[in-house]
């Protein structure tokens, strides 16, 4: 009986594991998408994007589709993209690329600055906002005046600065007050992305998140 007990549990466990997986692939396709088709092709920031989207959208649409025809529904493949995969993944890229909520954020300066983030920086942001909402964002552009402002070695060069595209492409996340597991959940799952990360301290403790350099 007991043993029984086990493995019934145990298979509930692989159940819950696997939709969990299921449900982040999405996401993970469409961050890690796009930064490969930036950081490694070398497209265009807005195009990778775009990648990254249609990926994610193919595997939403895959999934609700196969979810329907498990509950004897028979929609076709098209119709399950264009009205449920497509617009879901419009929409969350739209609030990830343009929206960053004042309590993610540090202050006003750094929700002004939030448009200047390259694209596939913020699409990586909106998706760690959906599980941990209390992520903040301490510092996305800085200028040389802004090292001297903080008692700092200004850098010849720094991705906190405007870079040739017209984008910054680091950002830093506040790591006080949060514990080790949780800040060393963020750090893995940026790194598992495929950006680079450093946590070191400036004026404070907090994690270096970066764009790869080429």
């Amino acid at each position: 009986m007991e043993h029984a007990t086990k493995k019934w549990m145990l298979g509930w466990l692989l159940r819950i594991l696997a939709a969990g997986l299921l449900v982040a692939l999405p996401f993970a396709l469409l961050v890690r998408g796009a930064l490969w088709a930036s950081a490694r092709w070398g497209w265009h920031a807005w195009v990778a994007v775009a990648f990254g989207a249609l990926l994610a959208a193919i595997t939403v649409s895959a999934l609700a589709w196969w979810t329907l025809r498990r509950l004897s529904l028979r929609p076709s493949f098209r119709t399950v993209a264009t009205r449920v995969g497509l617009p879901l993944v419009i929409l969350f890229c739209s609030f990830s690329l343009l929206y960053l909520s004042g309590s993610n954020a540090k202050s006003a300066q750094i929700r002004e600055a939030y448009p200047l983030l390259h694209p596939i920086l913020r699409l990586a942001v909106g998706t760690v906002r959906l599980v941990d909402t209390r992520i903040v964002v301490t510092d996305i552009e800085r200028g040389p005046t802004s090292y001297a402002a903080m008692r700092l070695p200004r850098p010849t060069s720094s991705l906190h600065y405007r870079q040739k595209d017209g984008t910054i492409h680091a950002i830093d996340l506040r790591t006080q007050g949060r514990g080790p597991l949780r800040n060393g959940l963020v750090r893995l799952y940026f790194e598992l992305l495929g950006f680079e990360t450093i946590r070191h301290v400036g004026t404070a403790d907090h994690l270096h998140v970066r764009l790869p350099e080429a």
